[in-house]
């Protein structure tokens, strides 16, 4: 494999706390720019390269390559990698991805299932990108950095924390749906739905929580918001969702993760996990309803 050192590929993992990345979305890896010229089979790509994760990829296991090119000639980026035994199902990613000088672009690709296996022991063998160019069969390689590779063994924690707690429960959002009034204000009811499928252990949900536009409320009230017992096999939670009162006309026509509802919940004495759950898609368009009307007075 060629070194580090002859193609000055630097890696690192970052955590993008905006909505949105430099060049937009991640997905515009997908979208290859006007060309100009193609690198030849003999040059040697500078490139600096990071992998991100927008926040309108959470959820979804898609992770980027946000790639740089920091040379004075074009080159092409035929496929992607990330080699990982704690995500040992990401595989290649084809690209041909066409890069101007100093054009940044987002590669996007899936990092799969993680192999909890040994968790809470989290892998130690150095994270490692790989990048193939036109040109050459034989990929770049480099190691994340430090921040990166906290960010991974994050990112591992929270997924294998999340199939420890769905090994003892399913949690999914249910109904009957029905349209209320709560207070004067519009609402529609529904039901967070547990269903044990494991060990007895009680199940704690201890909060729950909406959108920028959604207001998601435990009808009931009360912390924690309800507990599955030992001895339960399912339990309906009843909740309203509702108007935040965001009704600006950024809020209303902006936000990108409207149903992305989040339930805190933990099993036994395990850490608390913050499970993602959303309404079917008819229901979600009944829920925006409800908003634009409390919005409309």
């Amino acid at each position: 494999m060629l070194s580090v050192a002859r193609v000055a590929l630097a890696v690192a993992l970052l955590v993008l706390a905006a909505a949105c990345s430099s060049s937009g979305d991640d997905d515009q890896a997908d979208q290859t720019p006007s060309p100009t010229s193609a690198t030849p089979a003999d040059s040697t790509p500078n490139a600096h390269v990071s992998v991100i994760q927008t926040r309108t990829k959470e959820n979804t296991r898609k992770i980027a390559l946000r790639t740089t090119n920091t040379g004075d000639g074009a080159f092409t980026v035929d496929a992607i990698h990330l080699v990982w035994p704690g995500m040992p199902d990401a595989t290649w990613t084809p690209k041909s991805s066409l890069f101007a000088p100093g054009q940044t672009i987002d590669l996007t690709m899936l990092y799969g299932d993680p192999d909890c296996s040994g968790f809470p022991t989290i892998p130690q063998e150095q994270p490692i990108a790989e990048l193939r160019f036109a040109g050459s069969d034989e990929p770049v390689t480099a190691d994340v950095d430090a921040k990166g590779v906290g960010w991974l063994h994050r990112l591992y924690r929270h997924e294998c924390a999340e199939a420890a707690l769905y090994d003892v429960v399913d949690i999914a959002m249910s109904g009957p749906w029905t349209r209320t009034q709560v207070a004067g204000e519009p609402q529609m009811r529904g039901y967070i739905a547990l269903d044990r499928v494991g060990s007895q252990e009680p199940v704690n949900v201890t909060s729950v929580f909406g959108s920028i536009l959604v207001r998601m409320v435990a009808a009931d009230g009360g912390r924690p918001v309800a507990t599955l017992a030992g001895s339960q096999a399912s339990l309906r939670i009843p909740v309203l969702l509702g108007s935040t009162n965001r009704c600006d006309d950024h809020g209303l026509s902006g936000a990108t993760q409207n149903f992305l509802l989040s339930v805190f919940a933990q099993h036994g004495t395990a850490p608390v996990q913050r499970i993602i759950v959303s309404p079917p898609p008819d229901v979600q368009s009944r829920v925006l309803d409800v908003v634009h009307d409390a919005c409309r007075g």
